[in-house]
């Protein structure tokens, strides 16, 4: 009696997308009832610490029509949690009620929001009323605080005080919203307030005056779009005096594009380019567009794209034969030159030679570019100025108008019907009239398809190869799957589905680096409502794929170029826009697929493309959202056969992420300045050839979570370690006498500090070891310097078994390597560099310890693959291969086989082992396995191809 039973507090958030999808059903025109399950991890406001908060909300939706004519559309929605109650304020009743446990079950009154209408003419009225309701229901879950407060007392028939906004509410300031708490609630009384915030429009922060956001957009358009997400559905962006609403929600994307696409039009940036464009399919509106789709569309059906396959085949062809091994190329400029080629003679079939070709590359770059330049700046009579910029563009117009205007002519006085692009769309009659296009038609969807097709195609091809020749596990895929589709002969259009692998790698380009990074609508008519608001007219409203495609809650890790993400991933059309969605989807959308793929199947198949350059491109946006250069060296895939039967690891797959610091680049610059310093490396050629070990890179894989000092320190051992073991290269390498003395110099440096005149190996050691153990415990300093230890010592061994010959057993071999591969000395550095300690107990664990030693063989036995020739070529018995020949009898194909064999059973283990680990295992186990486990059986998986360690290696 009296006292509070239950308060759902502002941290009770519902996801966005699943609380809408639920009220979908009404478009099942009957009651339906759908539960959204607290799957859904991302909600819109994260709960404080120690306050989290599971939750679901449950959608009832129901139309009914009666004999008047009348129609309702009504959806129900109850929040559900269990939260930590926060009280309103301290009383006698509350003090008692912080005795139950912490975590309560709390529900909600129902809210009722219905709507009531009458048929409308030419549409059935329940579907404009269930998307009516659909906004309703997407106002009540996605407005600024998405949960509704609510308090009352139970037994007492007036509630708490009323608060301002339930005041508001019941004035009618919420209309049409019908709120009401219902007697089959059993927590809260009838009359209990339930009520919601009004739904505003957030600005865009850093607002100057007379300029807006202007500066920042211009500064970092990607940035600014990225930052202003968390603010809101729809947050206003200040272009001078022009008011821009960027529309950051899958949820009201669609309701723009798709289901109410009707009220939109592309607005003023489209209608800036109808001048130098003309009145092209992305520039039309209303009855005109969609006369023009209805006539377009089949020149673009999939069943035409065949005819295609093959011209896009010979262009890549063409270019790519012409490379040069070993030579610099510019990816951006080759790929544009391929697909340029490829769309222009798509279009005009054998009719274009190649000096249209020639001037089709030359000029619409210029033009494409000026043109978008144009089409976004405030100041429209700096175009008119007679700047090198608008004389360039001005010329580049005109030539590409007198190419396209003559083919043209040329097709109308033949008169004969083709099969390319430009034959289709003059076969094209109007189903209603039966009038063709008109030559002026004609030619302003021709320059609209060259203008977009080809700048999109060659700048996705070029992110592509760029992040296919950074990655070697994704590059060994590709190969390996042309190999076994293609074998030697070229792409089909009918190969193209067998392709999975090679299809998923242009869907991952497309989401992570969409070309078109920026798109606008505009409202076609006064008094549009999206999402609950109504936009003003004249509004701009902007949208971005790029940072759809980039939000964790549609897609996990979304800056990690994941191809296998497709496996599974289904994203509605909303939530996957390289083309756009709905009616006003690109029309080119299965062309530019094709052509990709095609592109990349012919290229692959025969040219590795691997960068020039550590440094990975930046994103500069413009007319799409194109690389800075770009330079890479083609490799002949020939070149990469192995000599005498030896296998390579393609066969080999390690199930966990290929990760990399995003200080990798900055540590690649500076990573000699600390062995130089020791003087571990005394001349510039020594200094160059550790260069070529890229040894920074292996470390940023080993520590991909590690940033500045701390992967620095990554590094410097990562050096330290390579520079130690050229040390056995010379003779300490075959006489443990003089083996024993290097590491006994180094090994005192664990105690004490080396003396001023102490090799560089011992006081560049001492120094790492120093930076190592700041604040760590005595007992992982001590577990630390037994592993230095047992590494040390190791490489003592390997002298005594060189000088004596001895040859070691399988069991043998690979006791002695898990301490001399250093994988146990990195995975201590990986809790230094992370700030947290696996405790004592859990590490001497004996599923800790097996997967440890796990992980320490897997890396062994990948390095012996890698390795083979040069310690072949120096009679090296540290070689499992080696053993194997000499003990077995077995050629080197039959080792290597059997070495693939012992790797994948160690991988599968380890991955049984790491299943049986239960969750409540605790965070730094978490990150042990994440950041130091996978990572260091993953890293040299990705760095060994790309190292000069292994420049004679046949693999």
């Amino acid at each position: 009696m009296g006292d509070v039973r239950d308060v759902l507090d502002d941290d009770l958030a519902v996801s966005s997308c699943r609380a809408v999808a639920a009220a979908h059903a009404l478009e099942d025109r009957g009651p339906r009832r759908d539960l959204i399950e607290p799957h859904d991890r991302s909600p819109l406001l994260e709960p404080p610490t120690g306050h989290w908060t599971a939750h679901y909300a449950s959608v009832t939706a129901s139309y009914r029509s009666n004999a008047h004519g009348s129609h309702e559309a009504a959806v129900v929605l109850r929040l559900n949690g269990f939260a930590r109650p926060r009280y309103l304020r301290e009383s006698p009743q509350n003090r008692r009620t912080r005795g139950r446990r912490a975590d309560e079950r709390v529900t909600s009154p129902p809210v009722r929001a219905s709507l009531r209408g009458s048929p409308v003419t030419g549409r059935p009225p329940w579907r404009t009323l269930a998307q009516e309701a659909r906004t309703v229901a997407h106002s009540v879950l996605m407005a600024g605080k998405p949960s509704l407060a609510l308090c009352g007392r139970r037994g007492r028939a007036n509630g708490p005080p009323e608060c301002p906004l339930a005041r508001n509410h019941r004035a009618g300031a919420f209309e049409p919203l019908r709120e009401r708490a219902t007697p089959e609630d059993e927590n809260v009384t009838t009359d209990a307030p339930a009520y919601l915030p009004p739904r505003t429009v957030a600005t865009a922060p850093g607002c100057l005056p007379l300029v807006g956001h202007s500066l920042a957009l211009l500064r970092d358009p990607i940035g600014v779009l990225q930052s202003i997400r968390p603010l809101g559905d729809l947050v206003e962006i200040r272009l001078g005096n022009l008011s821009v609403y960027a529309v950051n929600s899958p949820a009201l994307l669609r309701e723009m594009l798709v289901t109410d696409a009707v009220s939109y039009e592309k607005g003023r940036y489209f209608q800036k380019s109808r001048p130098f464009l003309g009145n092209g399919l992305p520039n039309s509106e209303g009855d005109f567009h969609r006369r023009q789709r209805r006539l377009m569309i089949p020149a673009f059906h999939r069943e035409k794209l065949n005819s295609y396959t093959g011209v896009m085949r010979l262009s890549a062809t063409t270019y790519s034969e012409a490379w040069t091994p070993d030579s610099t190329i510019d990816v951006a400029s080759e790929m544009y030159a391929i697909g340029s080629e490829a769309v222009a003679k798509a279009l005009f079939g054998s009719a274009l030679g190649n000096e249209e070709v020639r001037l089709i590359r030359r000029w619409l770059p210029t033009y494409v570019h000026e043109l978008m330049r144009r089409v976004v700046s405030p100041v429209d009579w700096l175009d008119r100025l007679p700047t090198p910029g608008n004389r360039r563009f001005r010329e580049s117009g005109t030539q590409l108008r007198k190419v396209v205007d003559r083919l043209i002519r040329e097709r109308l006085a033949d008169g004969r019907p083709r099969a390319d692009l430009l034959g289709m769309l003059m076969a094209a009659r109007d189903s209603d009239t039966g009038e063709p296009m008109s030559p002026d038609q004609l030619h302003d969807e021709v320059m609209t398809v060259m203008a977009a097709g080809i700048e999109t195609a060659s700048t996705s091809l070029t992110w592509l190869f760029h992040e296919v020749g950074s990655r070697p596990d994704i590059e060994r895929r590709l190969h390996a799957e042309l190999d076994e589709v293609l074998g030697s002969r070229p792409v089909t259009f009918e190969d193209l589905p067998k392709l999975v692998f090679t299809q998923n790698l242009v869907r991952e380009t497309l989401r992570l680096r969409s070309p078109a990074w920026i798109l606008m609508r505009q409202p076609a008519r006064p008094g549009v409502v999206l999402g609950g608001v109504e936009i003003p007219a004249e509004t701009e409203l902007l949208f971005s794929p790029l940072t759809i495609h980039r939000d964790p809650g549609l897609y996990p890790d979304p800056m990690e170029f994941d191809p296998d993400r497709w496996l599974t991933a289904d994203p509605r059309g909303w939530a996957f826009l390289p083309f756009g969605a709905g009616p006003r989807k690109c029309i080119g959308d299965h062309f530019a697929l094709t052509e990709m793929a095609t592109v990349v199947a012919t290229v692959a198949a025969r040219w590795r493309l691997v960068p020039l350059s550590e440094q990975p491109p930046r994103e500069v946006p413009g007319a799409v959202l194109v690389p800075s250069l770009l330079q890479m060296s083609p490799q002949p895939r020939a070149a990469q056969t192995r000599s005498g039967g030896t296998r390579s690891d393609a066969g080999l797959h390690l199930p966990f992420p290929a990760r990399i610091s995003p200080d990798a680049a900055r540590a690649a610059a500076e990573h000699l300045q600390w062995p130089r310093s020791f003087g571990l490396l005394p001349t510039d050629a020594a200094a160059e050839r550790h260069a070529r070990g890229h040894y920074a890179e292996l470390a940023a894989r080993f520590h991909p979570a590690a940033t500045g000092p701390d992967l620095a320190l990554g590094v410097d051992q990562m050096s330290w370690f390579f520079c130690f073991d050229d040390a056995f290269d010379g003779p300490a390498g075959d006489d443990p006498g003089q083996a024993r003395t290097v590491v006994d110099v180094v090994a005192a440096a664990l105690d004490q500090h080396p003396a001023p005149d102490a090799p560089p190996l011992a006081r560049a050691f001492h120094d790492l070891w120093l930076r190592s153990r700041e604040g760590m415990s005595p007992s992982w300093c001590e577990r630390a310097a037994a592993h230095w230890r047992a590494y040390l010592y190791g490489h003592v061994q390997e002298a005594t078994n060189r000088q004596s010959g001895t040859l070691l057993t399988v069991d043998e071999y690979l006791g002695l390597r898990r301490d001399t591969i250093g994988v146990q000395p990195t995975l201590d550095l990986a809790e230094r560099i992370g700030h947290y300690e696996l405790p004592a107990a859990l590490f001497a664990s004996d599923t800790v310890t097996a997967l440890r030693t796990l992980a320490a063989e897997i890396d062994s036995l990948h390095n012996d693959l890698y390795s083979l020739s040069k310690e072949e070529s120096g009679a090296d018995p540290h070689n499992l291969l080696l053993i194997l020949q000499r003990t077995d009898g077995a050629d080197r194909d039959d080792a290597s086989t059997s070495v693939l064999g012992m790797l994948h059973a160690r991988i599968a283990r380890f991955r049984s082992l790491e299943s049986e680990l239960h969750a409540p295992a605790g965070m730094a186990l978490d990150r042990y396995l994440r950041d130091a486990l996978h990572t260091v059986m993953r890293g040299p998986y990705d760095w060994a191809p790309r190292s000069g360690r292994y420049s004679t290696n046949p693999l």
